[in-house]
């Protein structure tokens, strides 16, 4: 009878009910991740509740389980209640029992949402009802039941919402934490910090989750009870009943009656005087009313023990997430750590997030204090305006605020003392400043909410909603992504020490304005509704008066600029707009991949880069050839969606079709081109600086750095099968066929000739560039010059190369080395040690491969320092990008076995070879022969330079990383030949090549190389993957030949590994 009492009553709270709905719903989205693979659909689907039940239940416990155990105390009924004939243990077991029942009703629907999500998106027919019990039962039943009695205890040691809801935060914010730090496949970014932490978690993760992934890491894709499951769930289940127990002895706190000393005032004193009161009209000036507003709340605050603790919490958290990784640089890499490190750190996470939540409390608080205590109207009688009451509340936030900055300041000040750091007196201004307006503006946004809203949990709806849009992938999701939806924020990015803030700040102050305005006209309009807190309507003013009509307008109008600028500057396409425009292309454009087209083999380049003003512009000549056997009358140029051109013009030809969407021209020849002549063609392009979009890889131009690739700006001649929809199920969607397959290893010889070109020019370029930069570009420098203040370079290809052109300017100089007559160089704006271990590498890897494999095709191989932006490595023909912090502010840790800017300066110089000499030219290959191939040189290399034992820890490292990116992996294992993921490509490379090197010899594999440029090498076919694998297998014995099959063409990893 108690506890259906108890449920009806829990069923009536509307915070239940938002839960009914919010859960499913999650859990929906959650399965909208599923990859689309039968062969491990369990796992997959084990994956997501795990998922599930970390992220959801330690809110959902949190937030329902005060109102039962709560609930006496805050309607001010527990003498009563105290006083009936039921006991306390009783009373408090059925509520236990109600809300432990009603968790695991909401966490079974949810793991029912998942499966009915996962088997419709996977089509199979087949239900997951005995894995889906058994996570249930094994993992989420011991969770309820910990968490609930946690609550319970919780609830009668400290019988305070906010201390509880304080507690569930930190315990949902700890554990995604320790996560993170045990590599949980489940967080993004994770690794393992420490083994004896990730062993610990093993046996104490309250989910226990980290042991049932340390069974996927082995490669079970079936979970079973192993003694580390089986402790854990017993040890929390064992807790949960001492907590229990706990709870049922203590007792909280008496609360005291607010009228226990209350005196009597009803004597009639003989010596009353009759007094006539006039009325006055009160005089209060605006500012030390809004003063007095102000320092009261700010004081309620401070003096609330909560805030206190919560204050204290935030400074540790800053302490220590700064000084945890602040000279961290990559795994095995450290560097020196400065003010930009520490803040890095916790800016643009920690901060922002854990200052919402704090605001979000504070501003809870304070509008929602008069209401709570039955004061609201006395409140609206009082002589103060609604906008005094809200700004003194904003002000008080502010104050808050600020106090938040004060700590973050301090805390990451000691995390520097104590690390060592360099302290950039000037950085700590810009980030907290960024921080503070960012925070102030979304603090004004609660503000305005609950002084709008009459009813808590609207407003409560409604600033989740916000949070929501805000936090969360919910846009990406539903494919409606825009800067804009960051409510308050701004495109601005983490600074580096190699050019500040310079990657995103041009679109700092654009957004700030136009957030500004918005959040002042949602003010003025909330104010305006609101009768002084009190959470009654205002019916006596207008909503909209003038001033914040003035406001709407000018954000509405600031808002549609900015959306068209946005759009001006970089055209935002979902992937279902792109996914149509290549479908579109294909419709309109397939047959000309049946029609004779000439091939572009030559260009000349005339490029000149305004990195200060912002710009670029190019004027390309492109020779054409006629390749094939036919005479060609008609040709097609096509660019990318999002590329315009100037113009676009063909000798001797006039221009009979164009399509500006799909941006496709097609021209007829007034003369047939025969087989074996030339045609040119003329382009003109302007490429502009992105001033609201932060700067992307690949098209950076800045006064620090500037880098433009030919891809995907030039233009293709003929049909190009890259553009093709390859998504199976946007096709269906878009109505085109299905397309077929064909795995790298299952790539014939006959295939190959049928479909394989290598794309390669010569390349002749005048590059011009401000004056104090050097310009940079393919081929070897013929000439330089200076003339109207600019700086002029002419460069010219030996050779053809791979049709990558690029054209990059630097405002620093090089450091250089010789290996023959090829010239190496280094651009860094840091003149360290680093610079001499990436030419070491560079030399090395060009000297043995020279020798070995095949001489190197030009005069000049170039390195430079790039911001942090994209990879941390990029190799295009001649020229290399390496990541500026860790390629050369890192150095090796104390515990590294080898140099990690070594093996990145070998990996790329090794794509001159592997990518941009062979292992290109046919698009259905895989990436074995670019970057698996590259791993071997690693190998090589860090064992000629360094040793054996160098080598050794380098496996080891790819060993770790292997079994970390395995376990987080949702796809089957597949042969290495076809691997798409990089854990394969990288890791599982360096492990198979070391296990090949130790059974056939480095002779053996380099014999094979050298076969495979014999055959393969441009200008003859393009090799395969299974080109490589096929000589190999040949030079070898018939036993030797398995393990190769094993270990190259293999998926079961268990049997070598």
């Amino acid at each position: 009878m108690m506890f259906r009492s108890e449920w009806a009553l829990l069923m009536r709270q509307p915070l239940v009910w938002v839960s009914v709905v919010l859960l499913p719903g999650f859990a929906f989205l959650l399965a909208m991740g599923t990859h689309r693979d039968e062969a491990i659909a369990s796992q997959q689907l084990q994956m997501l509740e795990m998922t599930l039940l970390l992220m959801v239940l330690p809110i959902m416990c949190g937030a329902l389980s005060p109102i039962s155990f709560l609930r006496d105390q805050t309607y001010n009924m527990r003498e009563l209640i105290e006083a009936s004939p039921v006991s306390v243990a009783l009373r408090y077991l059925v509520r236990l029992g109600v809300v432990a029942s009603f968790a695991l009703v909401m966490v079974i629907i949810g793991y029912a949402t998942l499966s009915w999500a996962v088997v419709s998106k996977l089509n199979v027919e087949y239900a997951f009802f005995s894995s889906t019990l058994w996570m249930l039962a094994v993992l989420a039943v011991p969770s309820i039941l910990f968490l609930t009695s946690l609550a319970l205890w919780v609830c009668r040691r400290f019988p305070n919402r906010p201390v509880v809801y304080a507690l569930f935060a930190a315990v949902w914010l700890g554990y995604m934490t320790l996560a993170s730090m045990t590599g949980s496949p489940i967080m993004a970014g994770s690794a393992v910090a420490n083994e004896g932490l990730l062993y610990g978690m093993k046996l104490l993760d309250p989910y226990g989750i980290t042991a049932i992934l340390a069974q996927y890491k082995v490669g079970y894709t079936e979970v079973t009870l192993d003694v580390y499951v089986i402790f854990n769930r017993l040890l929390y289940v064992l807790l949960a009943a001492l907590l229990t127990i706990s709870a049922l002895r203590c007792s909280p706190a008496a609360i005291s009656s607010t009228n226990a000393n209350t005196k009597g005032i009803n004597k009639t004193d003989p010596n009353n005087k009759t007094v006539e009161i006039s009325r006055v009209a009160p005089r209060i000036r605006f500012s030390s009313g809004l003063q007095q507003i102000c320092a009261f709340h700010l004081t309620g605050l401070l003096n609330d023990h909560l805030t206190k603790l919560l204050l204290i919490a935030w400074s540790l958290v800053i302490f220590s997430e700064s000084v945890a990784g602040i000279d961290f640089a990559e795994p095995l890499s450290v560097l020196l750590p400065s003010s930009v490190d520490a803040f890095n750190r916790v800016a643009w996470d920690v901060m922002p997030v854990m200052g919402t939540a704090l605001l979000l409390l504070w501003s809870w608080q304070m509008c929602w204090r008069g209401k709570q205590c039955g004061f609201a109207e006395f409140i609206g009688t009082t002589p103060v305006s609604s906008f005094a009451l809200a700004l003194g509340q904003f002000l008080a936030l502010l104050g808050m605020l600020a106090i938040l900055m004060l700590l973050s300041a301090a805390g990451v000040f000691a995390a520097e003392i104590f690390a060592n750091s360099q302290i950039l007196p000037m950085h700590y201004v810009a980030q907290l400043g960024f921080t503070f307006i960012q925070l102030a503006l979304m603090g004004a946004i609660f503000i305005a909410i609950h002084t709008w809203s009459t009813k808590q949990l609207v407003a409560g709806g409604v600033i989740a909603f916000i949070l929501l849009v805000k936090l969360s992938p919910l846009t990406g999701i539903l494919e409606i992504a825009h800067p804009l939806w960051d409510i308050a924020g701004t495109p601005l990015q983490a600074p580096d020490r190699f050019w500040g803030y310079q990657a995103s700040l041009s679109s700092y102050l654009p957004f700030t304005l136009f957030w500004l305005i918005t959040v002042c006209a949602l003010f003025l309009v909330a104010v305006n509704y609101s009768h002084r807190g009190t959470g009654i309507a205002n019916s006596a003013i207008r909503w909209i008066t003038m001033p914040s009509l003035v406001l709407i307008v000018v954000s509405v109008v600031s808002g549609i600029v900015l959306h068209i600028s946005l759009h001006n500057e970089h055209p935002m396409m979902s992937s279902a707009d792109r996914a149509a425009w290549r479908a579109d292309y294909e419709r309109n454009y397939l047959h000309w991949a049946d029609v004779a087209q000439p091939v572009v083999t030559a260009l000349d380049n005339k490029v000149a880069l305004f990195p200060e003003q912002g710009f670029a512009e190019f004027d390309f000549t492109m020779t054409l050839t006629n390749q094939t056997d036919q005479a060609i009358d008609s040709i097609l140029i096509g660019g990318y969606s999002t590329v315009k051109y100037s113009s676009v013009s063909l000798h001797n030809a006039e221009l009979t079709e164009h399509s500006e969407r799909l941006n496709q021209y097609v021209f007829s020849l007034s003369t047939p081109l025969m087989p074996g002549q030339n045609t040119s063609l003329h382009v003109s392009l302007r490429q502009e600086r992105r001033t609201l979009w932060p700067a992307s890889m690949h098209h950076i131009i800045h006064s620090g750095f500037t880098y433009l690739r030919g891809i995907p700006m030039m233009p293709v001649v003929g049909f190009n099968h890259g553009y093709r929809l390859r998504n199976n199920e946007r096709r269906a969607d878009n109505g085109l066929a299905e397309m077929k397959y064909i795995k790298p290893s299952s790539l014939s010889f006959e295939h190959s000739i049928q479909e394989a070109r290598y794309d390669r020019v010569s390349m002749r370029t005048v590059i011009s560039t401000q004056a104090g930069h050097t310009a940079l570009t393919q081929g070897a420098l013929v000439d330089s010059w200076q003339q109207n203040g600019r700086h002029y370079f002419e460069y010219e290809t030996a050779e053809r190369i791979s049709n990558i052109p690029t054209w990059i300017s630097v405002p620093f100089a090089s450091q250089s080395d010789q290996v023959g007559d090829v010239s190496l160089l280094v651009y860094s704006p840091m003149k360290t040690d680093a610079s001499q271990i990436n030419l070491l590498a560079m030399k090395d890897t060009v000297e043995w491969l020279s020798e070995n494999i095949h001489a190197y095709r030009g005069k000049r191989l170039s390195m430079v320092a790039t911001p942090n932006i994209g990879s941390t490595g990029y190799a295009l023909p001649q020229l290399m990008l390496i990541n500026h912090k860790v390629g050369f502010r890192a150095f090796p840790a104390e515990d590294a076995g080898f140099d990690q800017r070594y093996r990145r300066a070998v990996h790329e110089t090794a794509h001159q070879w592997f990518g941009h000499d062979i292992g290109n030219g046919v698009l259905e290959d895989g990436a074995f022969l670019i970057e698996s191939m590259a791993k071997y040189v690693e190998l090589v290399m860090i064992e000629k330079r360094y040793g054996k034992a160098a080598k050794d820890a380098l496996v080891d490292y790819e060993y770790r990383r292997y079994q970390m990116g395995r376990a987080r992996s949702k796809q089957p294992t597949e042969a290495l030949v076809n691997a798409t993921d990089s854990f394969d490509q990288y890791s599982r490379a360096t492990i198979v090549f070391d296990k090949l090197r130790e059974m056939l010899g480095d002779e053996v594999i380099v014999s094979s190389l050298q076969q495979l440029w014999q055959q393969h090498g441009y200008p003859q076919r393009p090799a395969t993957s299974m080109d490589f694998v096929r000589i190999l297998k040949d030079k070898v014995q018939d036993q030797d030949r398995d393990a190769i099959e094993k270990l190259l063409l293999g998926t079961d990893v268990r049997d070598w590994l």
